[in-house]
């Protein structure tokens, strides 16, 4: 590097600091993200046509929109705002002159701000940290005051929820104002105009809600196929995971009921596939599923491995787990005789205030499962 680069270098200070980089990037994202939503979205499944078509008709209900709005701000001029001092000052009595004060301002503003870089990184930094508190306090107040009508509802429907509640209804009833006023001053023309934008109003809402409900019921079908285990119905590696994780929080923060946690491994399903196939394999694996669900009623069963099912026991079956061990044990042992499934066991309590985590309970359940696999050996039992 040259002596005049490295002076050069060395005179380079940053611009932007860590809050206007922040701000330049959460202000963009808002931006593209309309446009990356609009193209994923409409374009992938509606086609260019399609999504030409939608966006013409969504011009076309806008406009209704508007004139409804149009309607009851003109019939009530002391409200105020912009279109009234539009029209004071232009003199027309449509919307051209907030139109062009639109454009006038978004001129004015793109080439001042062109000459004057750090008030341009200003301008953006105030409006994205207004934006974000703005967001921030929405959110808060939702969270507080709505939690009943958004229970157990996926952010899918949040965000379904809150743009019908904060455009459709706000726009059905701005319509039913309309209709309403223009039937009262005998003004046909308007009055068809509410009543349009009402019947488009309580229409899309009906569609938004349907296409809401369907969203969620596939959802729950997805959540469903990855909490189920697809060879023998019981439940998947990814919900005991879910369960194992919500559990040992219970245990750390020293809010756990009393639970069991049994460890079952099948015996002989690496013979079973060597010298019968895959298929006889998968059949040996149901049926040592349907062994342990038949005693085990009152407690989801867990598939975590190829031979490997675990059971959290809480409420009937932990006040009877040495019964339902006895059982499964004794049951098992018959089986060694008849060349049935072979399913070896262990099972271990939680200690509360020496168990620390889930895990430590599920280590002993594990360590004795495997030391009656070695009784089962001796019995004559398989162990792989």
């Amino acid at each position: 590097m040259s002596a005049g680069m490295q002076d050069q270098k060395r005179t380079l200070k940053p611009f932007l600091s860590p809050m206007n980089a922040w701000a330049f990037s959460l202000g963009t994202s808002i931006g593209w993200g309309s446009l990356v939503i609009t193209c994923s979205t409409y374009l992938s499944q509606a086609g260019p046509e399609g999504s030409v078509l939608g966006m013409l008709l969504g011009t076309a209900i806008m406009l209704v929109i508007s004139r409804n709005f149009f309607y009851l701000i003109d019939c009530y001029p002391d409200c105020g705002g912009v279109y009234a001092y539009a029209r004071d000052v232009f003199g027309y009595k449509v919307y051209l002159g907030e139109a062009l004060l639109s454009v006038a301002a978004i001129l004015i503003t793109a080439a001042f701000m062109s000459r004057r870089r750090r008030l341009t990184v200003a301008l953006m930094t105030g409006l994205v940290c207004l934006f974000f508190v703005c967001i921030l306090v929405c959110t808060v107040v939702a969270l507080v005051s709505l939690p009943v009508p958004f229970l157990g509802r996926t952010a899918i429907g949040w965000i379904v929820d809150v743009t019908t509640i904060g455009a459709t209804l706000v726009y059905g009833f701005a319509a039913a104002a309309a209709f309403r006023l223009a039937g009262r001053l005998g003004d046909k023309k308007d009055r068809l105009f509410g009543l349009i934008g009402l019947v488009l109003m309580i229409s899309n809402y009906a569609i938004i809600s349907q296409r809401a409900r369907e969203s969620e019921e596939e959802l729950g079908l997805v959540r469903d196929r990855a909490n189920t285990d697809p060879l023998t119905g019981v439940k998947s590696k990814h919900a005991y995971a879910e369960r194992e994780s919500a559990v040992s929080h219970e245990v750390k923060e020293g809010r756990a009921e009393d639970f069991s946690v049994v460890v079952c491994d099948v015996n002989g399903l690496k013979h079973v596939n060597d010298t019968l196939g895959h298929k006889a394999g998968d059949e040996y694996i149901r049926a040592a599923s349907r062994l342990i669900c038949e005693l085990y009623k009152h407690s989801p069963v867990y598939r975590v491995g190829g031979d490997e099912f675990v059971m959290i026991l809480t409420g009937r079956d932990y006040e009877h787990r040495e019964h339902i061990l006895k059982e499964l044990n004794v049951q098992v042992e018959a089986n060694i005789e008849k060349g049935a499934v072979v399913v070896s066991v262990g099972m271990s309590d939680y200690r509360p205030g020496e168990d620390q985590d889930f895990h430590t309970v599920f280590e002993r359940a594990d360590g004795l499962m495997y030391q009656r696999k070695q009784q089962l050996k001796a019995m004559g039992a398989r162990t792989r």
